[in-house]
């Protein structure tokens, strides 16, 4: 008799739970349908903490960042890059083949010409240095 009356009251509270949240839903008012998208799980989602520049910028200036502190991801990571970058604005910009015409390179971009030769090695750019470097490709004066 007591399992009885405990089941009845299980189910009674069920019941009232039931009509109870059935309630609430159809009193609440509905969400927009542009807040809909922002509480469904998102791959690629940004977490609190998380850096929300583009991934790419991040890993550039991680980039740019550690050839400025170390010899070899000077020589192994960033001059490549930056010789990428000169070979494409000369010969997009000026007209010179970075690798069949250093001279005419090293004249269009000048003093900061130690950053994209190869020969040099061992040595870090400084910040200021890079800057100038981009303001030579830029057209600007080195």
């Amino acid at each position: 008799r007591q399992v009885s009356v405990e089941g009845w009251m299980v189910v009674l509270a069920a019941w009232v739970t039931w009509r109870i949240t059935g309630r609430l839903g159809a009193v609440a008012p509905t969400l927009p349908d542009t807040l809909l998208p922002a509480l469904r799980p998102r791959r690629g989602h940004v977490a609190a903490g998380i850096d929300p520049r583009p991934r790419d910028l991040v890993l550039l200036e991680g980039l740019v960042l550690g050839g400025t502190d170390s010899e070899r991801a000077a020589d192994l990571r960033l001059r490549p890059r930056l010789r990428r970058l000169a070979r494409h604005v000369l010969r997009n910009q000026h007209g010179i083949d970075l690798d069949r015409e250093p001279e005419r390179a090293a004249a269009a971009v000048g003093a900061s010409w130690w950053l994209l030769d190869p020969t040099v090695e061992g040595r870090t750019p400084e910040l200021d240095e890079l800057e100038a470097l981009v303001t030579a490709l830029e057209g600007g004066q080195p």
